[in-house]
């Protein structure tokens, strides 16, 4: 793998997969140190830019990466979480300066605020709900809005229109009116408060630098390794670091088998 990786970092190839059960780790880091020649230079290393899924990957491809140069001194790459992409970056930072980046709201303190609106939803019908019941239905929707966060650009305003059988319009528009809860009243409340939604800041974050890289394309490795682009951020950091000069994006455990009938499937079923 280290060979194809470093042979089409200069080619046109830049996407990269290891199948299922591959000692990821391992192969990554051999790749880096091959591709930067750590092992002469260890030093090197220091020029690359890696993105990971969380904190955790972080310290464990850091670790083997200096067991895999045999315990010699090095420069360490710039390894971060997808989710603090421009946590490290002064410049980056300069530029969300100017930009209206509103931190989301703690997660103790979404959870009450769901909760009141939940039970404000339900006297304004005239009916009674208790406080556990409530915040039961308001941890529900907060998973909604994780899962709308991360398919990103939700269009609620469709929902209403969804059903046509009147008969079963009329149930459908109950939950409608209680999922405006969240349609509309809670991006009013994130704003009252100056809060964003959950993967706001991540996004403005990815765009930023992904603007940053097409003004200046590093020219030095770039890599998205370990994600199957869960979320808008990370896509785009995906796309972004493919279009580099020496930008590449693995993922672990792709289906390489799969033939065009099959994927064709996948892309047409809701569940995906």
């Amino acid at each position: 793998m280290s060979e194809t990786l470093s042979a089409s970092l200069f080619g046109e190839h830049r996407f990269f997969t290891l199948p299922a059960g591959a000692d990821f780790l391992g192969e990554l880091s051999r790749s880096i140190i091959d591709i930067t020649g750590a092992r002469e230079t260890p030093e090197a290393l220091s020029d690359v830019l890696i993105f990971v899924p969380n904190r955790r990957s972080a310290r464990a491809l850091a670790g083997r990466l200096f067991d895999e140069l045999c315990g010699a001194a090095f420069l360490p790459p710039d390894i971060r979480p997808l989710g603090d992409a421009g946590d490290n970056d002064p410049a980056l930072l300069g530029e969300l300066a100017a930009v209206d980046a509103r931190p989301p709201m703690p997660a103790g303190a979404r959870l009450g605020a769901l909760t009141r609106l939940v039970m404000a939803w339900h006297e304004n019908r005239g009916d009674q709900l208790t406080l556990s019941s409530a915040a039961s239905v308001a941890r529900d929707l907060s998973r909604l809005l994780d899962q709308a966060s991360l398919a990103g650009a939700v269009e609620w305003g469709k929902l209403e229109h969804i059903v046509g059988d009147s008969e079963l319009a009329r149930h459908w528009q109950v939950s409608v009116d209680f999922l405006s809860i969240i349609a509309k009243a809670w991006p009013d409340l994130l704003k009252d408060n100056g809060f964003s939604d959950t993967t706001e800041q991540d996004k403005l974050a990815a765009e930023a630098m992904c603007a940053r890289w097409m003004r200046e394309p590093p020219q030095t490795p770039v890599f998205v390794v370990g994600s199957t682009g869960t979320s808008p951020a990370t896509r785009m950091l995906m796309a972004g670091a493919a279009g580099l000069p020496k930008g590449a994006v693995l993922f672990p455990g792709l289906d390489t088998e799969n033939d065009a009938e099959t994927w064709s499937a996948i892309l047409n079923t809701p569940s995906h």
